[in-house]
C-alpha cells in the first residue's frame, strides 16, 4: 500500500528495556499480582509484534555504558535499570524518558546533544 511506510515510519516508538520489563513484573507482582504483571508484559511483547514497541537487545557494551553512566553519576546511586535507560537513549538519540524516576532523570544529563531529559509524562 503506498503511503504505508511513510504513515508507519511518521508514528512514535517506544523502545523498552527488557530490564523494565523486570521491573514491571516486579513491582506489579508485590503490589497488584503476578497475573496482572504478566498481563503487562504479554501486552507490551504484542505491542513489540506492531513495530509500536522496540524491545532492544541490551549487550555487553551498553551495560558497560550504563555501568559509566552510573559512575559518573555515583551521588545518585541509579540503579541499572535507569542508567540503561541513559545509555539506550544516546543509542536512539532521544531525550525523551517514561519513567517514574523523576528525580533521577532531572538530575541525569543525556549523553546526548540534548541539554536534558524531557521526562514524561510530566513534560508534555
Amino acid at each position: 500500500m503506498p503511503g504505508a511506510d511513510c504513515l508507519a515510519a511518521s508514528r512514535p516508538l517506544t523502545v523498552v528495556s527488557p530490564l523494565v520489563l523486570l521491573e514491571i513484573e516486579h513491582v506489579l507482582t508485590r503490589n497488584v499480582n503476578r497475573e496482572t504483571a504478566y498481563g503487562v508484559n504479554d501486552w507490551l511483547l504484542a505491542q513489540e509484534r506492531t513495530g509500536r514497541v522496540e524491545i532492544p537487545e541490551v549487550s555487553a557494551a551498553v551495560v558497560r555504558l550504563a555501568r559509566r553512566v552510573q559512575n559518573r553519576f555515583v551521588a545518585l546511586r541509579l540503579d541499572l535499570t535507569d542508567a540503561t535507560n541513559v545509555a539506550l537513549a544516546e543509542r536512539y538519540e532521544t531525550a525523551d524518558v517514561l519513567t517514574l524516576d523523576r528525580r533521577d532523570f532531572r538530575a541525569v544529563t543525556p549523553l546526548t546533544f540534548h541539554k536534558a531529559f524531557r521526562v514524561l509524562p510530566d513534560d508534555l
